[in-house]
């Protein structure tokens, strides 16, 4: 392989690649001097300064390092979850850090069977609470707006994008090494055009959620470092003229959205109707391609595009470089890509899914968790000088249901679709799609412990929820040949049972 080597685990088995290239970066002392300064400047936690000053290093000493630091963190982990984590205590009890791959994989429906079982239960007992209290704050989660448990960590949803919403905790301690790491790796270049700029003005436009882990993080910040920065969410994603209207008034610095309303953008900006020159953008949550990049760079040619591969569950896993390459931060996050049958997919090879690893995470380790993604790993070296690998992210692996479209022909409806359909309707927290029969979708929705029983969730939401699917379907053209049956399906996750409704709309 060109410019480097590939690690193994003894069985012969790859792991990850921890290095294709052994060269440092080429960021300057200054850079560095500079990031550190900013860090102080803004009063930032210990934490904060520690993680950015280590994660630098590694970035400058190169692999031997990072295999070192990787293969401590894993062994640490392991220790750590073995002892204080139920749900881990019997994937990882005989298994050894050689062994890594001899530990089941595990799902979201497993780790949302009972929550509290998958958190550390030596810090709760620190923290004063108990299993007992924390699932009933995950179980009161949609019922309010706080989502600090005990002011140690934060729960999130996950976007649901594999048909399951999960809830998912981050401490402190975790958000604030994600974001240093973050910060090590955006480059000197942006942070010397921070420094010019007090306070930093920051725009992110995306949907308001108060239960996903952007917008909490964002909202977070926002009112920590306001002296620093200000941070404003841009939300009103109806009205495109008011949004312009609003984020030219803004002028922001830094602009943050995903790869669709980015293009959105991009035109308005091409058009000479957005007038902002953002001097960073970044961009994040679903598969940013080469021409989205194409787009995004002629738009604001001035700006510093920067692409971010992260999840709920595991954040952060990669970043782009100035040649537009998603690196893996093989010291923050083991990334196994397999095949279906969760064997190693070979280098330079789609796989089906991959299997993730969080170094950082310990109040809820996340180990061999299943997250359906399309990644390769790259045999080759980045021109940029960055020691980590290079990885591209193709998105979900989803299937597509044979249909017959309006005009007579065979076509397909694409789950992945059918998901975002799905993103829109907070009431559904979890679904499965079966198609058995041509033009026939048959939805099970899974009606959760707390909620209201099944009777009373169909008839509150029934009509809502036939309407958008109607929608969808004329949308995408086969509203005349395909149907779609319901089924709601009573789960209650913290006992475990279920009882099936037969409820066909």
């Amino acid at each position: 392989m060109a410019g480097g080597q590939i690690s193994h685990l003894s069985n012969g088995t790859t792991l990850v690649s921890f290095c294709v290239n052994d060269k440092p970066n080429e960021h300057t002392f200054a850079g560095c001097f500079l990031r550190l300064l900013l860090v102080f400047f803004n009063q930032i936690e210990m934490t904060v300064v520690r993680t950015f000053l280590s994660t630098r290093w590694r970035d400058r000493v190169g692999m031997d390092a990072i295999r070192r630091h990787q293969q401590r963190q894993l062994r640490d982990l392991l220790k750590h979850a073995q002892a204080s984590v139920p749900i881990q205590q019997e994937r990882i009890q005989s298994t050894k850090l050689l062994d890594f791959t001899d530990i089941p994989p595990i799902g979201k429906l497993n780790m949302m069977a009972k929550i509290s079982d998958g958190v550390d239960h030596d810090m709760l007992s620190r923290l004063g609470s108990s299993a007992e209290e924390l699932d009933a704050f995950c179980d009161g989660f949609y019922e309010r707006d706080a989502y600090w448990f005990c002011n140690h960590a934060m729960l999130a949803e996950s976007t649901g994008t594999s048909g399951t919403k999960g809830l998912f905790f981050r401490s402190r301690s975790e958000l604030e090494q994600s974001a240093a790491i973050g910060m090590a790796r955006s480059g000197s270049r942006p942070l010397l055009r921070i420094l010019k700029h007090r306070p930093l003005r920051r725009a992110i436009v995306l949907m308001r959620n108060s239960r996903y882990a952007t917008w909490q993080g964002l909202n977070d910040a926002s009112h920590k470092y306001a002296r620093f920065v200000d941070i404003r969410i841009f939300g009103n994603l109806d009205d495109p003229e008011r949004l312009v209207h609003d984020l030219n008034a803004f002028d922001p610095h830094h602009l943050g959205s995903v790869p669709m309303y980015l293009q959105f953008l991009s035109q308005y900006k091409l058009q000479g109707k957005l007038k902002i020159n953002p001097q960073t953008i970044l961009t994040g949550g679903s598969t940013f391609t080469p021409a989205d990049f194409a787009l995004v760079k002629s738009a604001f040619p001035g700006a510093r595009v920067t692409n971010r591969y992260a999840s709920t569950e595991c954040s952060p896993m990669a970043t782009s470089c100035s040649l537009g390459q998603l690196h893996l931060f093989s010291d923050a996050a083991l990334l196994e890509p397999v095949g279906e049958d969760e064997e190693a997919t070979p280098l330079d090879e789609f796989s089906h899914h991959i299997l993730i690893t969080s170094l950082l995470r310990r109040f809820q380790p996340i180990i061999r968790y299943r997250l359906m993604d399309e990644v390769k790993i790259s045999s080759q070296a980045c021109g940029c000088g960055s020691p980590f690998p290079v990885i591209e992210v193709r998105g979900r692996s989803n299937p597509e249901f044979p249909a017959t479209m309006n005009s007579g022909d065979e076509g397909v409806v694409r789950a992945i679709d059918l998901q975002k359909c799905m993103s829109s309707l907070p009431m559904i927290r979890q679904f499965q799609v079966n198609c058995h029969t041509k033009n026939q979708l048959d939805m099970l929705i899974f009606v959760h412990g707390n909620d209201l029983d099944v009777a009373a969730f169909r008839q509150r939401h029934q009509e809502e929820i036939s309407q958008k699917f109607s929608e969808f379907l004329r949308e995408k053209k086969c509203d005349q040949y395909v149907e779609l049956h319901y089924e709601y399906l009573k789960v209650d996750l913290s006992k475990q049972k279920r009882q099936a409704f037969n409820l066909h709309i």
